[in-house]
């Protein structure tokens, strides 16, 4: 089930004829369950039968950023 109040599309405007992927820029929720904006966008390269493509770009001067935390970040990426 999605929540469709939970998404917001930051850019209006129509995609481009000849799509070729959908792009999911992870941010947050590195992780594969009660991910609804991964599921969002599974669902939509579903519908438009794309592959996803999924970015996440870590930030060596994230703030109060560890070795830990980025450990634990990347657990989670590879769990994903």
């Amino acid at each position: 089930m999605n929540h469709n109040d939970r998404v917001q599309h930051v850019i209006a405007r129509t995609a481009h004829k000849r799509k070729r992927y959908i792009l999911y820029h992870m941010q947050q929720a590195q992780r594969v369950f009660y991910n609804h904006a991964l599921k969002w966008a599974i669902t939509l390269a579903n519908q438009e039968g794309l592959p996803l493509l999924v970015f996440f770009g870590l930030d060596p001067q994230f703030p109060d950023g560890n070795i830990r935390h980025f450990t634990f970040m990347i657990e989670g990426l590879f769990e994903v």
